[in-house]
Parts: C-alpha cells; sequence; structure tokens
C-alpha cells in the first residue's frame, strides 16, 4: 500500500493520518461489540424486522445495522437517515456561513 501524507504533520504514514495524529474514536474501540450485542436483543425481542424510518412502516429485514441515534434499522433506512441528516446539516451550516436573505428573519436591505 503506498504511504500518504499525514494531514496534519506531513509524516508518510498509510493512513489519512499518522499514529501520533489519528481522531481519538469516540467508541473506544467497541461499537462492533456494543452493534452486535443490540442487534442480538433486538432479534430476541422483535425479530428481523426494521422499525421503519421517515414515515416507512416497520418490515421485515435480515440486514439489520446499528444506527448511531435511533436504534436498529434496516441498512437501506440506516443509510437514508444518514443522508437525510447529513442534508440538513449542511443546509443549515450553509444558511450561517451566507447570513440571512430576504424574507428570513435578521435581513437587512
Amino acid at each position: 500500500m503506498p504511504l500518504l501524507p499525514c494531514l496534519v504533520c506531513k509524516r508518510a504514514t498509510p493512513e489519512s493520518y499518522c499514529p501520533e495524529h489519528a481522531p481519538a474514536n469516540p467508541y473506544g474501540g467497541r461499537w462492533a461489540a456494543k452493534s452486535r450485542a443490540a442487534i442480538r436483543q433486538h432479534r430476541e425481542q422483535h425479530g428481523d424486522m426494521c422499525p421503519g424510518w421517515g414515515g416507512d412502516p416497520p418490515h421485515d429485514a435480515t440486514d439489520l445495522v446499528l444506527d448511531h441515534d435511533v436504534g436498529v434499522l434496516c441498512r437501506s433506512h440506516n443509510s437514508r437517515k444518514g443522508a437525510t441528516v447529513d442534508k440538513e446539516r449542511r443546509t443549515e451550516e450553509n444558511t450561517e456561513q451566507r447570513g440571512p436573505t430576504r424574507g428570513e428573519e435578521g435581513y437587512f436591505a
């Protein structure tokens, strides 16, 4: 694998960051175990069932994953939720960066 420059110090490394500058994992490396346990518990209580998201009803699903905020979802709903949340976050950031426009609170001509 080719070496890349660390995004902080530019030292050659096989990852985006050298070990000294690698971002901390907020789950401390425990995400996989937490995910397996949550999915196992969900299956014991509900079987292979996605609870639905975004107005979609619950449905059969064997591709269950653990969402960071909601709980267990099917892979499709988890991806769609992530894309929706990211889009909303980008929209909020763009609004804050550009300032108010005509008709919005705080707009001065």
